[in-house]
C-alpha cells in the first residue's frame, strides 16, 4: 500500500498542486449545484478541504458567504491570495482538519471538494451535522494523471493508488440511511503538452511530500518511457461525480 498522508503532506504539497486535470468542470459543477436547487444565493456555504480555491473562487461570487476549511495553511494562503486579485471579501479562513471538527448547523449547505476521507460514513454524518439545507461530494471517477503516477508508485513498490470504489459505499450509505442522493457525472477532454522536466519535478515533488526520498531515477525512466522530444503530452477524457443530498431533518 502507498504510505498514508500525514497532516503536513499538504503544505509539503501546495506549490505544485494543479487543477488543470479538472478543466472546467468546477464551473460546471458549481453552476449545476444552483440549477438543481442544491445551492442558493443565500446561502451560507461550508468548503470542505477547499485547497487552493478551484471551487471555492467559483462558489464565492455566487453565495452569501463561503467558509473554506483546509488542513493546510499553504493553500488557504493559496486561496485568499487568488480571492484578494479577484476583489472577493464574503470568503471566511478556517484552519482546521475536517476529521477532527465538531459541527454544529451553522450552515445551510456543506460541500467537500476532492478531499480524502470525506467518503466514510463519520464523515458523511458530520457534514450533516454542519448543514442545515443540502451536502455535497465532489470526487474523481477518471483522471488521465493516475495512470503516470499508478506506474511510478508500482515502480516503488507501493500498490493502491487512486482507488475510487471507497465512493460506492457512500452512496450505498446515504441510501441505506434513508437519504435520496442526487448523482451527476462531468466529463471533459483535457489535453496538454507538457516539458519532461516539468513532470518529472511534479511527480518527486508528491513522493517528498509523503516522506519517500530517492526515487528521482525511477521517475524519470517512467515519465520519458512516456514523452517524445522532451514533452508530455497530456491528453484524456476525465470525468468527475457530484454526489448530492438533503440532510434527513431531526
Amino acid at each position: 500500500m502507498i504510505p498514508k498522508r500525514d497532516p503536513g503532506y499538504w503544505d509539503r504539497y501546495a506549490k505544485d498542486y494543479s487543477s488543470f486535470q479538472q478543466g472546467n468542470m468546477p464551473e460546471r459543477i458549481v453552476e449545476t449545484l444552483f440549477q438543481i436547487g442544491y445551492l442558493d444565493s443565500d446561502f451560507s456555504v461550508l468548503e470542505v478541504g477547499s485547497g487552493p480555491g478551484t471551487y471555492s473562487l467559483a462558489l464565492s461570487p455566487r453565495v452569501r458567504i463561503l467558509t473554506c476549511m483546509d488542513s493546510s495553511d499553504s493553500m488557504l494562503d493559496i486561496l485568499f491570495s487568488r480571492a484578494r486579485e479577484k476583489g472577493y471579501g464574503n470568503i471566511e479562513r478556517f484552519h482546521q482538519d475536517w476529521g477532527a471538527y465538531t459541527p454544529k448547523k451553522g450552515y445551510a449547505a456543506c460541500i467537500a471538494t476532492l478531499c480524502p476521507g470525506t467518503e466514510t460514513p463519520e464523515s458523511l454524518q458530520r457534514m450533516e451535522d454542519a448543514a442545515r439545507e443540502s451536502c455535497a461530494i465532489v470526487h474523481w471517477v477518471r483522471n488521465g494523471g493516475d495512470d503516470l503516477r499508478t506506474e511510478i508508485w508500482k515502480g516503488l513498490g507501493y500498490e493502491g493508488w487512486a482507488d475510487r470504489s471507497r465512493f460506492d459505499s457512500a452512496v450505498e450509505w446515504l441510501e441505506r440511511n434513508g437519504r435520496d442522493p442526487e448523482i451527476r457525472i462531468f466529463k471533459e477532454r483535457v489535453a496538454a503538452e507538457i516539458p519532461v522536466d516539468e513532470v518529472i519535478e511534479k511527480e518527486c515533488s508528491a513522493l517528498r511530500a509523503s516522506g519517500i526520498e530517492g526515487g528521482e531515477d525511477i521517475v524519470r525512466r517512467i515519465v520519458l518511457a512516456h514523452s517524445v522530444d522532451g514533452v508530455y503530452a497530456y491528453d484524456s477524457e476525465n470525468s468527475l461525480r457530484l454526489i448530492c443530498w438533503r440532510p434527513v431533518s431531526e
